[in-house]
């Protein structure tokens, strides 16, 4: 196949991610996430599109507690409705680029 008939093909099909984010305005390294999380959402990217939800771990008590949240910063992935990470803790602009990269590359195999 020619490269441009394959960069055509995964522009067609770029991947979706929801990135749920459950922090404390109280807590330091949720800060931390917020921040780095919130300089790759709003980067161009051709491979994928991302879609950025936060959740105030102290507002909304009921909504973490659905989701198993017991401890802050807490990250859920989604792609396609389906949760496909979970870390918590503090996690590095860097971190957050190589966790993207390998769901792209499990989602080329």
């Amino acid at each position: 196949m020619r490269p441009d008939m394959l960069i055509g093909v995964e522009m067609c099909h770029k991947a979706e991610f929801v990135f749920t984010l459950f922090y404390s305005d109280l807590n330091v390294p949720s800060l931390n996430v917020k921040s780095a999380l919130t300089q790759i959402v709003n980067k161009d990217h051709q491979s994928f599109t991302a879609k950025l939800k936060l959740v105030n771990y102290d507002k909304e008590k009921v909504l973490c507690k659905k989701h198993g949240i017991s401890g802050i910063p807490q990250l859920l992935i989604h792609q396609n409705d389906r949760l496909v990470g979970r870390f918590r803790g503090e996690v590095t602009s860097d971190e957050f680029t190589a966790i993207l990269n390998n769901l792209m590359k499990s989602q080329l195999a």
